[in-house]
């Protein structure tokens, strides 16, 4: 599949059953499924300092607020030391 970007998640009943995504050209897609499994890859674009790219930005975390899911452990955030310090952060990924 082609790159696309989670906007929504499809659910009823407390089950979900899909997601709402935008394709790279922008069209939008509804997308169903038996099994969904929301794998977000993090937060550690929220941060000035970060190893993670840019735009991970944890919108499937907000997502998962938004329909009353419930989350496990999202203090535990690694702050890796070597990041700390760079002369231009515009340089990160």
């Amino acid at each position: 599949m082609e790159d696309t970007c989670l906007l929504d998640i499809l659910e009823e009943d407390n089950r979900c059953y899909g997601g709402i995504v935008r394709l790279s050209n922008g069209e939008l897609k509804k997308i169903t499924a038996d099994v969904t499994v929301l794998a977000s890859g993090g937060v550690g674009g929220l941060y000035t300092n970060s190893t993670n790219f840019k735009h991970l930005t944890g919108d499937a975390l907000a997502i998962s607020l938004k329909h009353g899911i419930e989350l496990k452990d999202m203090s535990y955030v690694q702050i890796h030391p070597t990041t700390l310090y760079q002369e231009n952060p515009k340089e990160r990924s």
